[in-house]
């Protein structure tokens, strides 16, 4: 009898060779899980989310850049952090 992995969906905006590697790694050790890796644009990611097809896993790497502006002091408004965190 041959055991079914469960599938497991993991979004990226810009998977890099790192974490390609880290997914395949995964595959091959886990007799449990299978990660099938999907990109998607920030829009498609709203999209999906609206629809319902929320994913299992998300990599939030790509949110770090915008972190990384309001750090520096370039963005304003709300949602942005305070200005005491600004350079």
């Amino acid at each position: 009898m041959v055991l079914q992995k469960c599938g497991l969906v993991l979004v990226s905006a810009n998977p890099g060779k790192q974490l390609e590697r880290a997914v395949a790694e995964f595959n091959l050790s886990s007799g449990q899980y299978r990660i099938r890796l999907e990109t998607m644009t920030e829009l498609q990611l709203d999209s999906a989310l609206v629809a319902g097809n929320v994913p299992d896993l998300l990599d939030i790497w790509f949110l770090f850049g915008s972190l990384q502006i309001c750090i520096q002091g370039r963005a304003e408004g709300p949602g942005t952090l305070p200005g005491r965190w600004k350079e």
